[in-house]
């Protein structure tokens, strides 16, 4: 786990790869290798990066003087996620983007976020286009709707910002290659043998083949 943890992996993969039944535990490998004086988020922050807004609290938000409080990039980012997101299968990759990309605007008003910031942002994930224009997506999809609840009254800051060309990375095994692996699967166990069956017979993904 702290090998992992010393090469970046994120700790839900430590999780998954280790079979612990508490992400509490893969976050320990995780605070265990940071250099001394780093500071270490608390694991209940590292989960849950939206609280759930109390009752009202949205109406408060929407009928308070933004002129004198505006809405913040946090809020509007938390609204969206336990509103619009509450019961998608996206919510996860959201809140994993904004632990990543934007808890540092949290407090920043949502007029504040100018498209130069975004672009600058968005320039530095030429490396990783795949993440880049999923975040870039869920930025521009959240201003789109805080625009249409009238929780945004500023110019989206994505608009007109072109995602990166990526190359597609579709593959087919070669029948050697499918030859060698039907004769690999007679020395798994049952558990794996029929999952890896699943994926070369159907082509669906890795997490719908566990399910």
């Amino acid at each position: 786990g702290a090998r992992l943890a010393q090469q970046g992996v994120s700790v839900s993969d430590i999780q998954s790869f280790l079979r612990l039944w508490n992400k509490k535990h893969a976050y320990r490998y995780r605070a265990a290798i940071a250099p001394a004086g780093t500071p270490v988020r608390p694991i209940a922050s590292y989960l849950s990066p939206f609280l759930t807004p109390k009752g009202g609290e949205i109406q408060a938000v929407l009928q308070r003087d933004r002129a004198v409080q505006p809405v913040t990039f946090g809020e509007l980012a938390r609204l969206y996620a336990t509103q619009h997101l509450a019961q998608r299968p996206s919510r996860k990759n959201f809140d994993r983007a904004y632990r990543q990309y934007w808890h540092e605007w949290a407090e920043q008003p949502v007029a504040a976020i100018q498209r130069k910031t975004v672009v600058a942002w968005f320039m530095e994930l030429r490396d990783t286009p795949a993440h880049g224009n999923k975040a870039l997506t869920f930025l521009r999809r959240l201003f789109n709707w805080g625009t249409q609840f009238e929780l945004v009254d500023c110019p989206n800051p994505t608009k007109h910002i072109p995602l990166y060309r990526q190359q597609s990375r579709e593959r087919f095994l070669t029948r050697e290659e499918v030859q060698r692996l039907m004769k690999g699967l007679a020395f798994d166990p049952a558990k794996v043998r029929a999952f890896l069956l699943i994926l070369v017979l159907t082509g669906c993904r890795c997490g719908e083949a566990r399910t």
